[in-house]
């Protein structure tokens, strides 16, 4: 337990790292089978690299890491599963290494046949082990098509559309805010991956640009939760006036290691350091080195 600036106490969970893993596989990958196994494995190691990377730059805080979609999610010995468990135990201590130094790991749901660059998600320097690549099997198929996220499709009416774009779009830093009943929505340009590059919302009252995964806060869901919208990977459908549909593909923001492509890999018989290396390019499968741990 532990006094917060606020006054209130939080109280800590503190375990060893291995434990950790054991309740954050399961809910980041979902139940798998034994034959999924591998897939399970990517993750472990994939968790483990996150949760070391993210205790290096917490350092002189109260915590390491959340137990939420804010860091990874993890759920405690209830959790638990024999599958996890033996893909935690099979990789233990084994991390994504670039370099001298332990690599930024990202993860998402289903990318929809093609990751997205870190560059593209989030405007950001490219980073060279975090490109586009195509995430299709030998025959063409995408390795995540069998996700019930792979394709989808959301619609709202213009009232409710432009009240969506109007309070998030005035919520985000660096964000030109939307004005007025939206009207119409023009894709101007997409990356490779076939994610949206750059959008023009426009509107009676004015006219509003974004891109890459941005969108996603912008133009977030028709339902009581308002979550974000599924991919920034999308079609328009119904353009206006008085209803808006897109359809899209994936879930998540593309960057990293697809969850559902990764499960897809180790059916078709891929060892999990090959699917680690698929969505993590030029990078190596090593033990946690204690001077890695240490550089910043």
């Amino acid at each position: 337990m532990v006094l917060e600036g606020t006054g209130n106490y939080a109280i800590l969970n503190c375990l060893d790292i291995e434990d950790y893993l054991r309740g954050v596989v399961p809910l980041e990958m979902g139940k798998r089978s034994w034959q999924e196994l591998e897939a399970l494995k990517a993750q472990a190691v994939a968790s483990r690299t996150y949760a070391y990377r993210r205790i290096q730059r917490s350092r002189g805080e109260s915590f390491d890491l959340l137990s939420t979609i804010a860091d990874q999610v993890y759920g405690g010995a209830d959790v638990e599963t024999a599958e996890a468990d033996s893909a935690v135990r099979s990789t233990r201590g084994l991390v994504v290494r670039w370099g001298d130094s332990l690599a930024d790991i990202y993860f998402h749901s289903t990318c929809g046949g093609y990751t997205a660059g870190f560059d593209e998600a989030w405007n950001k320097p490219p980073c060279p082990y975090l490109q586009s690549q195509s995430d299709l099997d030998p025959d063409g198929k995408p390795y995540c098509a069998f996700s019930p996220l792979f394709e989808w499709e959301e619609t709202w009416s213009a009232d409710q559309l432009s009240a969506i774009i109007r309070k998030n779009s005035g919520k985000m830093k660096g964000q030109e805010p939307f004005a007025g009943k939206l009207r119409k929505i023009r894709v101007l340009d997409r990356f490779s991956s076939g994610r949206v590059k750059a959008c023009r919302f426009e509107g009676k009252g004015g006219i509003m640009e974004s891109g890459g995964d941005r969108l996603r806060s912008i133009l977030r869901r028709n339902s009581g939760s308002g979550g974000l919208l599924r991919s920034s990977n999308f079609t328009i459908v119904e353009n206006g006036p008085h209803r808006f549909t897109l359809h899209g593909k994936g879930y998540g923001h593309g960057v990293g290691m697809c969850q559902m492509g990764a499960v897809g890999r180790a059916r078709h018989g891929e060892r999990f350091d090959q699917i680690l290396k698929a969505y993590f390019t030029g990078t190596e499968i090593a033990q946690m080195d204690a001077e890695w741990f240490s550089g910043r």
